[in-house]
């Protein structure tokens, strides 16, 4: 399974970096967004080397260069890329789960009416609803919101948001506030159109960056991420989760499973429920002590 790392920073400082690499990588890119003085250089590793990438890539922008606070990383796993959102086939409304209709955005699109329907522009973010571990974290949200839990007056964070899809759909099914965090500037600013185009501005936040940019605790949290980033930064999932509060943790295949309830089990994190489609997994974790639900 190939991963793909995008490093953002500096001019300079990417091709700076792109010389002390060991490997062969592409010329990086300049002039990102608005700034001709911004790049971005991209890697594409399989897998099972991509912690050891990251790792030595760290190390050589700390150690060797001193430039590592002025570079983002983000991390992409190839096996995610869905069909753009402009293919004629994904146009039309879908309902992922029962409680949610989603509706792709055009131009002459109006604030949807319904409730339980959300308006998506997915063009420059990842999250237009159809990826099996999207659709899990949907189910997941839905089957809380109706359940014993609940979702009404819940807070909710969803951390990497791409598109904001799950934090717009856990406001849409009762929770009463949101923020989304993301590290691509491009998806965070497509996160924050999907939030006005559903009427939500006053419920959902969203952010740019990381975990530093995260206000508080929340009831729920959401990550769907690829597996070498929630085991470099899912650590951080347990502070910022309130006592009694959820996670929802996806972005893994079956033959991940293992290894994921064992990161997270020792964080302090109970598996409560698993989901499972199509090869790929959702857990839904709380802190040790809580109720369980038993799984099979």
């Amino acid at each position: 399974m190939k991963i793909e790392i995008a490093i953002e920073g500096p001019w300079e400082e990417i091709l700076a970096l792109r010389r002390k690499l060991p490997y062969g990588s592409e010329t990086p890119e300049q002039g990102i967004g608005d700034d001709p003085q911004r790049a971005r250089l991209i890697l594409v590793e399989e897998d099972d080397r991509v912690n050891e990438c990251l790792i030595r890539i760290s190390e050589i922008a700390e150690k060797d260069l001193g430039v590592a606070e002025a570079l983002e990383f983000r991390v992409r796993n190839l096996a995610y890329s869905e069909p753009s959102s402009w293919c004629e086939s994904l146009r039309e409304p879908f309902q992922p789960v029962p409680s949610l209709t989603i509706r792709p955005w055009s131009p002459s699109a109006s604030r949807p009416e319904d409730r339980h329907t959300i308006l998506l522009d997915s063009s420059l973010a990842f999250g237009t609803g159809r990826h099996p571990t999207t659709e899990l974290c949907l189910k997941a949200i839905h089957d809380l919101s109706f359940g014993p839990w609940g979702l009404s007056g819940r807070s909710v964070l969803d951390f990497g948001c791409g598109t904001a899809l799950l934090a717009i759909a856990a406001v849409k099914l009762g929770a009463r506030r949101g923020q989304g965090v993301e590290i691509d500037p491009e998806a965070a600013a497509t996160a924050k159109r999907n939030v006005v185009l559903n009427g939500l501005s006053e419920r959902i936040v969203i952010c740019h960056g990381s975990w530093e940019a995260v206000e508080g605790k929340a009831d729920l949290l959401l990550a769907n991420l690829v597996p070498s980033v929630l085991l470099r930064t899912g650590s951080e999932i347990p502070a910022h989760l309130n006592e009694r509060g959820l996670a929802i943790v996806s972005g893994f295949g079956q033959n991940q499973c293992e290894e994921m309830e064992g990161f997270f089990a020792g964080l302090g994190l109970t598996m409560r429920d698993r989901l499972e489609s199509k090869g790929w997994v959702a857990l839904v974790m709380g802190r040790n002590g809580g109720p369980k639900r038993r799984v099979p």
